[in-house]
């Protein structure tokens, strides 16, 4: 059967992803889709023969080419990693792999592989992949541009990589220098602590790195709360690491509301320890509280970072309305942004919604300084200071209809245009738009 990343109870993701007024600014083109993209249509999908496809990753490289990745499916629910290559104009790159795509062969005996997250490696700009050797294990691998397993990349020189700490990898980001980190945790320990690997530019552990190459957060009470893994990273010019998770409190954190979410952040250093000018002692526990001593329903499950390192984490959520998109903004040095929000309160709300069951998402930030947000199908904008994007439409929400059954899971910034991408599935398929 396929993953799901974000399992309110244990919970993860992909993502994949780094990166006012309230009226619309006198010239600001409403968002839609990108007509230069996918024949006109802006969207397109993508089947590999009748296997059920789950895209969580997609990245960029030099010339505007795009690469997703995530599991293929058979019949008995097993999966094998798969990356597809498309053009600029959204036709797959058949010069790529096998015929524009690559598929995994790793020993089904060993369990599902599948890929959570991809990126392009700095300084060697081959294609990393992270995700998951089977439910125990960190899988990372690597391709050379041209779709192959790069054999020079991992200690025996497979081209993949596997460690075991007893979950999948569910998020990536690069140094400068090409070091890999990736998001995990310990699901079998109380609390699930979450937990950053980072490996040398050549797929080896950074044994110079927190503890023998893997950092360790718990910093809630395991006793009542279950993270959902690092499921976002983001790396500062300086290599710290900002990351986040889904805190859920199943039924023990007290209160009018006892069963609720928050989103624990992270900043380490560049060399894997807290970063003690941040939150508190580095780390920063945020929740909704609609009166004292009540909690919001509310599943945080993307992060995005701007360029004054100001962290906003999104997610679905409960409240009057019933249901509203959710988003909580920290400052550089993890404190509730107090500026942000109707309320200058740290907190916004977009509604339109009309559920809160997404498992994953993803977020990005625009070039004027707010967030776009893709969730189920849905897409949700908001400026800096946390008041609709009406680009979006007159709530800051666009509903996407065609094709049907639309579940977004990652966002990316496409060139310095203001473009973007938004991916998922629809159906069985993978699900790939672009938008201006």
């Amino acid at each position: 059967m396929r993953p799901r990343l974000l399992r309110r109870a244990i919970a993860p993701l992909l993502a994949a992803c780094l990166l006012g007024a309230a009226a619309l600014p006198a010239g600001a083109a409403q968002v839609a889709p990108d007509s230069s993209f996918a024949k006109g249509k802006g969207w397109l999908t993508t089947s590999i023969g009748n296997s059920p496809l789950a895209a969580y990753g997609v990245t960029t490289m030099a010339g505007g080419k795009i690469v997703v990745a995530g599991g293929k499916y058979d019949s008995q629910g097993n999966a094998q990693v798969f990356v597809v290559r498309y053009h600029h104009s959204g036709a797959i790159d058949r010069s790529f792999a096998n015929n524009g795509i690559y598929t995994s062969n790793l020993p089904a005996s060993a369990g599902s592989f599948f890929a959570t997250a991809v990126g392009i490696q700095p300084q060697t700009g081959k294609i990393v992949v992270v995700g998951g050797y089977g439910v125990s294990a960190v899988l990372v691998m690597r391709l050379t541009t041209d779709g192959k397993l790069d054999r020079t990349f991992g200690s025996s020189h497979t081209g993949v990589v596997k460690k075991a700490v007893q979950d999948i990898g569910y998020s990536l980001a690069f140094t400068k220098a090409g070091r890999i980190l990736v998001g995990s945790s310990n699901k079998t320990a109380l609390g699930r602590p979450m937990l950053v690997l980072r490996f040398q530019k050549n797929g080896l552990l950074d044994k110079g790195f927190a503890n023998d190459g893997i950092a360790r957060m718990m910093f809630w009470n395991g006793t009542a709360a279950s993270s959902a893994a690092a499921q976002s990273l983001w790396v500062s010019p300086k290599s710290e690491v900002v990351g986040f998770s889904h805190l859920d409190y199943i039924g023990g954190g007290g209160g009018a509301n006892p069963g609720h979410g928050s989103a624990g952040i992270f900043r380490l250093s560049s060399t894997g320890k807290p970063v003690g000018s941040f939150g508190t002692n580095g780390h920063a526990e945020i929740a909704y509280q609609p009166s004292p001593g009540s909690f919001a329903q509310w599943f945080p499950c993307a992060m995005a970072v701007n360029g004054r390192q100001q962290v906003t984490v999104t997610g679905e959520g409960e409240i009057g309305d019933p249901y509203a998109q959710i988003a909580g903004k920290v400052t550089s040095g993890g404190n509730l942004s107090r500026g942000f929000g109707a309320s200058k309160n740290g907190w916004a709300f977009s509604s339109g919604i009309t559920d809160d069951s997404a498992m994953n998402c993803g977020s990005i930030i625009t070039p004027s300084g707010g967030t776009a947000t893709g969730v189920e199908n849905w897409l949700i904008g908001l400026t800096a200071s946390g008041a609709p994007d009406k680009r979006f439409g007159s709530t800051g929400l666009m509903t996407l209809a065609t094709p049907a059954n639309i579940q977004l899971n990652a966002m990316l910034p496409y060139g310095k245009s203001g473009r973007f991408l938004a991916l998922g599935g629809a159906g069985n398929d993978l699900y790939l738009a672009r938008f201006r």
